[in-house]
């Protein structure tokens, strides 16, 4: 599945590991690193701003949801 960025770049949401095993497996290395280094909340806030940074509707709605807000008050704050 894709979807598009502000900005016209796109942004992949992956389902699974056959499209970019390397690539994939990557982030998850960097998700399980984080996990282990960031306070739950403030790795759910990193996520949320690189979603905003990349005018990512879908990714800001989805972290959002993460952090039990609305995204239009998070989006409206800056």
């Amino acid at each position: 599945m894709q979807h598009r960025h502000g900005r016209g770049s796109s942004c992949l949401v992956l389902k699974s590991t056959d499209t970019h095993p390397e690539g994939y497996q990557a982030v998850i290395g960097l998700e399980t690193y984080l996990r282990k280094s960031l306070d739950p909340v403030l790795l759910d806030l990193v996520k949320l701003r690189a979603s905003q940074i990349n005018e990512c509707a879908f990714c800001v709605d989805m972290h959002a949801t993460d952090l039990d807000v609305v995204p239009r008050e998070v989006v409206n704050t800056g």
